[in-house]
């Protein structure tokens, strides 16, 4: 019997406002929205890429109706971790933008990072390995 292959994991996170998130990551993280659902109006649902970063981001309407038992509370415990290149630019383009919790900073694991939290209370880091 052949052993399961995991292939991708996308965070399917939680949102009161679709409208002021989809703003949020198509203007300050340039992600493109690839599907939503409905495909016109107001999405309950949608898949946003940038690269190889795949995220998901569902209403709180919406996941009630499929997972009514779903504990939610605004943000979460724990943080989405995500390596980019050029991440000085980014800190640059974001930083007018997003609440910065942890300013850039050279790691003792070698790379050079931020975080932010977003409007929904999610935490993102984006790291860039140091090259010396």
């Amino acid at each position: 019997m052949e052993q399961p292959t995991y292939i991708s994991l996308t965070p399917n996170l939680i949102i009161e406002d679709m409208a002021a998130t989809l703003h949020f990551y198509t203007e300050v993280l340039d992600f493109q929205v690839i599907a939503s659902v409905p495909e016109s109006g107001l999405a309950a649902w949608a898949m946003l890429q940038k690269d190889e970063v795949m995220l998901m981001f569902q209403t709180v309407e919406s996941i009630k109706e499929d997972m009514p038992t779903l504990a939610i509370q605004k943000g979460m415990a724990g943080t989405f971790y995500c390596k980019v290149k050029h991440v000085q630019s980014l800190f640059d383009k974001v930083g007018q933008h997003a609440n910065i919790v942890v300013p850039m900073r050279k790691t003792f694991y070698g790379m050079q990072e931020f975080t932010i939290q977003d409007l929904n209370g999610f935490y993102l880091t984006f790291a860039e390995e140091i090259s010396e």
